[in-house]
């Protein structure tokens, strides 16, 4: 078993969204090359939980609505159960459905095992970005823009996917943006590395030549509509509105000493 565990929530509809076969393709790679991976799901289906219970994963009902209450409830589970089914690892993964994902794990987790960071918020290369569809390009690196300028480094948080050593879980597990700060309580894996970095923390960024899923572009190509684009604009509100509201509280970005 790798000392490295891959992290994820879920929430589909139904088992016809080709977001639930991605996961599903994520966590069957994630486990053939031997990380253990734990799953929280809010699905109203439970066969999806199911699904992924086949495939190997530790599989835990989402009991709390919202996405940071999931993800909260998520990173708890890991250091609290991190033993059910052989998942105690040294290193966590949090990301989404990124099936690419999985081959750049070891590199994104290497930095934490050499003992010279806590934290990293992998990058996409300029070859990632191309394959990702023209609207997500542009709101997320207005937004990237926003946390560069909070933290003082060109983070692509927007990315989604965090790695961070155990000892570091309690930002994840407690990260709560609303209460502390008034924020929206949705993007929790953005906050937590800002918390850790106004208390010292080494948070590092690693480029990545992950792919986009050509179907999952196609799809959303297909669809995009001004309702999606309206949501694409909450959004970059809610993370920027966010970044500037934690880093305001936290001192961000700290000063170099000269």
């Amino acid at each position: 078993m790798s000392d490295i565990g891959v992290l994820t929530t879920t929430f589909y509809k139904s088992m016809e969204e080709l977001r639930f076969h991605l996961a599903c393709q994520l966590v069957g790679n994630a486990i053939a090359v031997g990380h253990g991976v734990m799953v929280v799901d809010g699905s109203p289906d439970a066969a999806i939980g199911r699904s992924f219970l086949w495939l190997g994963a530790a599989v835990l009902p989402q009991t709390a609505s919202g996405l940071g209450r999931s993800r909260r409830e998520l990173f708890r589970h890991a250091l609290d159960q991190g033993s059910h089914r052989g998942l105690l690892p040294q290193i966590f993964l949090w990301t989404e459905e990124k099936v690419d994902l999985v081959r750049w794990i070891p590199r994104i987790a290497a930095p934490i095992e050499r003992g010279e960071a806590d934290i990293v918020i992998p990058a996409r290369t300029d070859q990632s970005w191309a394959s990702y569809p023209a609207f997500q390009i542009e709101s997320e690196k207005a937004a990237n823009a926003v946390y560069a300028e909070v933290t003082g480094n060109a983070f692509d948080a927007m990315f989604g996917p965090v790695a961070y050593s155990r000892r570091m879980g309690s930002y994840f597990a407690e990260c709560n943006p609303k209460e502390r700060y008034g924020a929206a309580d949705n993007y929790i894996q953005h906050v937590a590395p800002l918390e850790a970095m106004a208390d010292g923390a080494r948070v590092v960024s690693v480029p990545v030549d992950f792919f986009y899923p050509s179907a999952q572009k196609a799809e959303e190509e297909a669809a995009l509509s001004e309702a999606m684009r309206e949501k694409r604009r909450r959004q970059f509100e809610d993370c920027t509105q966010t970044y500037r509201l934690v880093a305001a509280a936290l001192g961000l970005p700290k000063r170099k000493n000269s």
